[in-house]
C-alpha cells in the first residue's frame, strides 16, 4: 500500500540504457532487465529515458542510501561514475555525490542507527553482520557440556540425525539439525557451565524419530503424544543426562486457544504484510499433481479448483479457470504473461531439471552474475500452464541478513 506523498517511480535521463543499466545493476543492486528500460530498486521502480537531457547540474537532486557510503562511492568510480563530493557528515548522515555514465548527478547518504542515534562515518557506515563460516546463522547456540567430546559428537548424529559442522582437537565441536546448531565441550577447557540441561528441537515426524532414537538405545523418557498447543512432542535423555524434547507441528494454534497470552514478538509477526502470487490454471487438480511432482510442492490445502502449495517455505495458490470470470485466465490459453515467479533454492540447475524432466520448458540457463553481495547463478522454465518460473541460488536472500 502506498502513502499519500510517496515517491513510486522515478524517469532517469540515459545516453544509453544498457551502460546505465549496468552501472546500477553493479553499484546500487537494482533489478534490471536488459534490454528493457525498466528498473526496480527498494519500494520504488522506472525506467531509463534517452529523451531527456540529463540533469548534472540542475533541477532535484535524488539520494539513495546505502549500507557504505566509502565502499559503494569506490563501487561506483570502479563501474565509470565521476567523484562529484567527497564524503561529508551532515549530521546524523554521511553524504557523497557522483555523477553516473549518463552525467545525472546522484547522491549517495548513509543514516545512523535509529536506536542509538551513533553519527555516522565513513568507518562506521556497514552495520551489516560479518559472515563468518566459524559460526551458524543461527542466533541462539546451545552449549552442552560432555566429558567425551568425540564420542558425544558420534552418539548425537547416529541417533539424533546431527550433522557436525566443524571440531577442534577432542574438546569442542559443533553439530546442525536443519537450520539450528548446539556446541558441544568438554568440563576442563570451557566455560560452560557443567550440569544437565533441556532442549527443545523441531522436527517433521516425532514418531519416526522416536523410533530411530529407540533403535540406537537411548532413554525415552516420555513417549510421543499431542498437546493442545499444536505439537506432537516425546522425550529423550542422551549419554550425557541431558534431556532431549522433539516436537512436531500438527495444528497452527493460536496462544489465546489453549489458555496463552500473545507477546509483542507474535503480535508484531502476524501483523507482518504478506505478499504472494495466484496462478490461473485450466485445471487445478493436475496442477496440483504437476507442482507436487515436478517441484516438490507442499499441499497445505486443497478445496477443488483452489490450493494452497509451498516451495521452500514460500507460499503460493492456485485457482482454476472461471468461465464467468473470462478476464483472469491462465498463460498458455492467453498466450501471454506478464508475471514471473520468482524462487531461491539451493541447487537451481537441479530444481529446473526436475521441472523439466516433468515437463516444463526450459527457459535461459543457469548463468552465474557477479552482483553487488557476489556471484547470483540463475535460470529458467515455464510450466507446462504458461507460468514462467525463474530460479536461483539463495544469495540474494542471504544478502540482505
Amino acid at each position: 500500500m502506498f502513502a499519500h506523498g510517496q515517491p513510486v517511480y522515478l524517469q532517469l535521463p540515459a545516453t544509453d540504457v544498457t551502460t546505465s543499466a549496468r552501472f546500477y545493476e553493479r553499484v546500487l543492486g537494482w533489478r534490471v532487465d536488459p534490454p528493457d528500460s525498466g528498473f526496480q530498486a527498494p519500494g520504488l521502480i522506472g525506467q531509463w529515458i534517452t529523451d531527456r537531457a540529463p540533469a548534472t547540474d540542475a533541477g532535484p537532486v535524488m539520494w539513495i542510501h546505502v549500507d557504505d557510503v566509502a565502499r559503494s562511492l569506490a563501487e561506483a568510480q570502479g563501474a565509470g561514475a565521476e567523484l562529484r563530493q567527497e564524503p561529508t557528515p551532515d549530521g546524523p548522515r554521511l553524504l557523497a555525490a557522483f555523477s553516473d555514465p549518463a552525467g545525472n548527478l546522484i547522491g549517495i547518504v548513509a543514516h545512523s542507527t535509529a536506536d542509538t542515534g551513533t553519527s555516522v562515518t565513513a568507518a562506521t557506515t556497514d552495520a551489516r553482520r560479518v559472515e563468518n563460516r566459524t559460526m551458524p546463522p543461527c542466533t541462539i547456540i546451545p552449549e552442552l557440556v560432555y566429558h567425551d567430546v568425540k564420542g558425544a559428537s558420534r552418539w548425537l548424529c547416529d541417533t539424533f540425525g546431527f550433522a557436525e559442522r566443524w571440531h577442534v582437537g577432542d574438546h569442542r565441536a559443533q553439530l546442525s539439525f536443519d537450520g539450528g546448531t548446539i556446541a558441544i565441550t568438554e568440563p576442563r577447557t570451557s566455560r560452560a557451565l557443567p550440569g544437565p540441561i533441556s532442549l527443545l528441537v523441531r522436527v517433521d515426524d516425532v514418531d519416526a524419530h522416536c523410533a530411530r532414537a529407540r533403535a540406537r538405545g537411548a532413554t525415552i523418557i516420555d513417549e510421543p503424544r499431542d498437546h493442545a498447543y499444536g505439537e506432537r512432542q516425546y522425550t529423550v535423555e542422551d549419554l550425557g543426562g541431558h534431556h532431549w524434547g522433539f516436537s512436531q507441528s500438527i495444528a497452527d494454534v493460536a496462544p489465546e486457544d489453549w489458555g496463552g497470552i500473545s507477546g509483542p514478538a507474535l503480535q508484531a509477526h502476524s501483523a507482518d504484510p504478506r505478499i504472494s502470487v495466484m496462478l490461473i490454471v485450466p485445471d487445478g487438480g493436475a496442477a496440483v499433481r504437476w507442482y507436487y511432482d515436478a517441484l516438490g510442492a507442499e499441499i497445505m490445502w486443497d478445496l477443488g479448483g483452489v490450493a494452497g502449495l509451498r516451495v521452500g517455505g514460500a507460499p503460493f495458490f492456485l485457482h482454476e479457470t472461471n468461465p464467468e470470470n473470462p478476464a483472469e485466465d491462465s498463460p498458455a490459453q492467453v498466450g501471454q504473461t506478464s508475471v514471473r515467479i520468482e524462487v531461491f533454492v539451493d541447487d537451481p540447475d537441479g530444481f529446473i531439471e526436475r521441472a523439466v524432466a516433468a515437463g516444463a520448458q526450459p527457459g535461459s540457463p543457469v548463468t552465474a552474475r557477479e552482483l553487488p553481495w557476489g556471484t547470483h547463478r540463475q535460470g529458467g522454465f515455464t510450466d507446462p500452464f504458461g507460468h514462467k518460473w525463474s530460479v536461483g541460488d539463495a544469495s540474494p536472500l542471504r544478502a540482505a541478513r
